[in-house]
């Protein structure tokens, strides 16, 4: 599967979810007129059109959805296209087909189950076929009730083992903010500290971004990448300079600093400034919070002209900004980026959403040319990269950063590099 219509698959599923299914409906309608669908497309094509009361031309599509990726969930909402068009026998063959299919998801199985007791409660008009149903409702409630206790002792060893977990991470972070305090020391007595940069900026925060108001990556990443620093050390062996915005814990700008080269770290919440948490509270000087979709300037302490970097970098970043505050960031970007710099960007194509709460933090899932198009009306040019996949950051399975990697998981996000044109 091209990586195109991966794109095109994580948007149509996230328009499924948010139920924007005319949008949906449109992107497919779009490519029909260039090509013929795919199963997984024609999946997401055929349940947006039946949660629209399109029936007939849900079914059509549905049925050759069958090999898709989820066959049993294609097959689940044809059943429920046929039900609704008054195909219950259908339906119902449907249905069963979509059982085989998932006999071990104990919660698919009991789902289905209930629309098949449906269809019975619709047709059932005797006394036997009442009594047969009344015992299917039994056995059902019953079977319901010791999943539910099933699910309820799992819910309850993942409580602890989260208990657990946290505790564990609490210990790490303890260790690695000593380390942090002794690496400090020990290179402050050798080496003083590069020279930090001044900032000036229209927000101080991100005040309505819900990685300020409930963060998390904020308040857990302090990803550290020594390689991409020595790379960069060899694009520019005369003077590196780098600026890195979505700092989170400020890891990355601490591989610069400590090999003597200027670098700024901006983040949009203030909750690891506050909390002193990670490199925040050895770097005071070399990392800041600001709104970076809001006009900043940064320059040189003393001077009054706009610095520009050698290099700029954005990692899992972009997707949580809005569209409509796009421009604003990218802006930014353009106006520090030196002329013969880098910006270099992992952009994530995946959901990051708290379903209880209904909190979505990766709220901008484009696909990579809608993204070069943006770059593109500021003066920002992609360029063959200059960097090995090992070399990126994010998105590179980093160890540091528990993370994707483009070359596993391709569906899961790319890298741009632009370069002003």
């Amino acid at each position: 599967m091209s990586e195109s219509v991966t794109q095109t698959l994580h948007l149509a599923r996230s328009l499924v979810l948010q139920k924007k299914y005319e949008s949906c409906i449109k992107i497919f309608g779009d490519i029909k007129t260039k090509r013929n669908l795919y199963p997984d497309e024609l999946h997401y094509y055929g349940r947006a059109l039946l949660e629209l009361g399109d029936t007939e031309r849900a079914i059509s599509a549905l049925k050759g959805a069958e090999t898709c990726s989820e066959p049993h969930w294609a097959l689940y909402f044809l059943g429920n296209a046929l039900k609704s068009s008054g195909r219950a026998a259908e339906a119902l063959a449907t249905w069963h087909q979509a059982m085989n299919y998932a006999r071990d998801d104990l919660n698919f199985v009991r789902h289905l189950s209930e629309k098949y007791i449906g269809v019975l409660a619709e047709h059932a008009i005797g006394d036997v076929e009442k009594l047969a149903l009344s015992g299917i409702v039994s056995i059902l409630d019953h079977y319901g009730r010791r999943l539910d206790c099933q699910n309820h002792l799992a819910l309850k060893i993942a409580d602890q083992t989260s208990a657990l977990e946290m505790r564990l991470n609490r210990s790490l972070d303890e260790i690695k903010r000593v380390s942090f305090d002794a690496l400090a020391t020990l290179h402050g007595l050798k080496n003083p500290l590069p020279a930090p940069f001044a900032l000036r900026a229209s927000a101080e925060v991100a005040i309505d971004s819900n990685d300020h108001m409930f963060p998390r990556g904020t308040a857990s990443d302090n990803t550290r990448h020594p390689r991409f620093v020595a790379r960069c050390e060899e694009l520019y062996p005369d003077e590196l300079t780098a600026l890195d915005l979505g700092c989170a814990g400020g890891g990355l700008v601490y591989d610069f600093v400590s090999r003597g080269h200027r670098a700024l770290g901006l983040e949009g919440s203030d909750f690891s400034k506050r909390d002193q948490r990670a490199c925040w509270r050895i770097l005071p000087d070399h990392l800041k919070t600001c709104d970076i979709t809001q006009e900043f300037i940064i320059s040189d302490n003393g001077k009054q002209a706009t610095f520009q970097f050698k290099i700029i970098c954005a990692w899992e970043v972009l997707e949580h900004i809005p569209e409509i505050k796009i421009s604003g960031l990218l802006d930014n970007v353009q106006r520090h980026l030196a002329p013969d710099g880098y910006f270099i960007a992992s952009i994530a194509q995946f959901e990051d959403a708290d379903p209880e709460s209904e909190i979505t933090w990766h709220l901008t899932l484009r696909p990579k040319d809608w993204w070069l198009a943006e770059f593109k009306k500021l003066g920002l040019i992609e360029v063959d990269s200059p960097f090995a996949v090992d070399d990126y950051v994010r998105g590179s399975g980093n160890p540091s950063a528990s993370d994707w990697d483009v070359r596993k998981a391709p569906q899961h996000g790319f890298h741009v590099v632009v370069q002003k044109k």
